[in-house]
C-alpha cells in the first residue's frame, strides 16, 4: 500500500513539472516573437527613414562633370580661321567664379573683324561646346570702317583643387550661362543694325536678378533722337533700361550731338 502511495505522488509531482515546462516555453516562445517582432519593425523603421533621407539627397540636376581646360584646349575650341579676319587669342586661369569660390574658370579671349554675319555664324559655331560646358560670356563690338571689331570671351568652369562642390552648386552656376546666345543677338541686332554706336558689350552670363545685360555707348544726332530709340526698344518688349546712364550734350557745327552710355537688361532669352 505505501509503494502504491508512493507511486502515485511521484507520477503526481511528475505530470506538475511537465506542466511547469510547457508554461515556461509558451512564455519564451512569446517573448522572443515579441523581440523579433520589435527588430522588424525597428528595422523597417531605419530603412524607411534611410530611404526618406536617400530621397531628399537628390540633386535637382543631371551629374555635371566639369573639366579645366588648357590654353591649348581652348585654342583648340575657339579658334576658327574660315569667319571673318582673326586678330588675337589670350587665355586666363583660375579666376573665381562670383557664385562659388570654389568654382574657378578659364577663360578664351577671341578677337576678328567681319561682318554681323560673320559674328552669328561664330556664335553658332561655339554653341556645340555648351554640352561640354564651355560658353560664351561676354562679346565687345565696335564699328570699324563699315565692319565691326569683335572680341569673344569664352568660358570653362571647373572646381577648385582639394575641395569638394555638391551637384546642387554646380548646376546653379552652370544656370548663369543658360542663356539663347543666337536670339539674344538678333534681338540686339534688330536695332543695332548700323554704325552709328561707339561700342556695344553683350553681356550673356545671367546677374544676380537674373538679367542679361548689353553695355552701350552709342551718339545720337540730337537729344530726341535717343528718346525715340528709347521708346522703340522699349515698346518691343524683349529690353528694359537700367535706371543709370548718362547723357552728354555736345555742340557741333550747330548742332547739338547726344552721347548716351546705357545698359539693355532682359530675361527674355533665359533657357531655364
Amino acid at each position: 500500500m505505501k509503494k502504491a502511495l508512493v507511486l502515485c505522488l511521484v507520477l503526481v509531482s511528475a505530470v506538475t513539472m511537465l506542466a511547469g515546462c510547457e508554461n515556461d516555453n509558451k512564455t519564451n516562445n512569446t517573448s522572443s516573437t515579441n523581440s523579433n517582432t520589435s527588430s522588424s519593425v525597428s528595422t523597417q523603421s531605419t530603412a524607411s527613414v534611410t530611404e526618406s533621407s536617400t530621397e531628399s539627397s537628390k540633386s535637382l540636376y543631371a551629374p555635371i562633370e566639369l573639366k579645366m581646360r588648357t590654353s591649348d584646349d581652348m585654342r583648340t575650341i575657339v579658334r576658327k580661321t574660315d569667319i571673318g579676319e582673326f586678330s588675337g587669342f589670350s587665355y586666363t586661369k583660375g579666376t573665381a567664379s562670383v557664385y562659388n569660390d570654389n568654382i574657378l574658370t578659364v577663360s578664351a579671349n577671341y578677337k576678328f573683324s567681319g561682318t554681323y554675319d560673320d559674328l552669328k555664324k561664330y556664335l553658332e559655331y561655339l554653341k556645340q561646346f555648351e554640352k561640354e560646358h564651355v560658353y560664351v560670356s561676354v562679346v565687345r563690338i565696335k564699328p570699324d570702317n563699315e565692319i565691326f571689331a569683335f572680341s569673344v570671351d569664352t568660358e570653362a568652369p571647373y572646381i577648385r583643387d582639394g575641395v569638394s562642390v555638391s551637384n546642387d552648386d554646380i548646376g546653379k552656376v552652370i544656370d548663369k550661362y543658360s542663356v539663347d546666345k543666337m536670339k539674344l543677338t538678333d534681338a540686339f541686332l534688330k536695332f543695332h543694325d548700323e554704325y552709328s554706336y561707339k561700342s556695344a558689350t553683350i553681356n550673356y552670363f545671367l546677374n544676380d536678378d537674373g538679367m542679361a545685360s548689353i553695355d552701350m555707348d552709342k551718339d545720337f544726332n540730337n537729344y530726341n533722337g535717343f528718346v525715340t530709340y528709347k521708346e522703340a526698344v522699349t515698346n518691343d518688349g524683349n529690353f528694359t533700361f537700367a535706371e543709370a546712364m548718362s547723357i552728354d550734350k555736345t555742340p557741333v557745327d550747330g548742332d547739338t550731338i547726344t552721347n548716351a552710355k546705357y545698359t539693355l537688361l532682359t530675361d527674355k532669352f533665359n533657357k531655364n
